[in-house]
């Protein structure tokens, strides 16, 4: 019974200017969640999609020391770019859970688990 501390909703922005004031709230975030981590007992930190938020956060709680497992499910497209991502990510992340099957030829450390939306297009035939 926990309850989300942010929603991505507080994250989300278009534009240039509306990006800017959100930058520096989602350092104070990854800062809580750092100190969160360490003060709370945590079995591990699921990371889902967002890669401009989730390898921050990665990289400060590998730098802050801590040894809570970290999963990223749905992973950054860096078949299409970025591709110089793979070692930060590999690096970075315990778990690597790809809903793309062939992410595993970018990643070494990725487990194609399925997408999320073939159920609901298997009930929708």
């Amino acid at each position: 019974n926990s309850k989300p501390l942010y929603s991505s909703h507080e994250f989300s922005a278009m534009g240039f200017i509306e990006v800017l004031p959100l930058i520096f709230k989602a350092k104070q975030a990854i800062k809580e969640l750092v100190n969160l981590s360490f003060t709370q007992k945590i079995n591990g930190i699921l990371c889902i999609d967002s890669p401009a938020f989730n390898i921050p956060f990665a990289k400060a709680l590998k730098k802050a020391g801590s040894k809570i497992p970290r999963i990223y499910y749905i992973l950054p497209q860096v078949w299409a770019w970025k591709k110089g991502r793979i070692p930060i990510i590999e690096s970075h992340f315990d778990i690597l859970a790809s809903i793309l099957p062939f992410d595993n030829q970018f990643f070494n450390k990725s487990t194609y688990v399925g997408h999320p939306l073939l159920d609901e297009i298997k009930e929708f035939k």
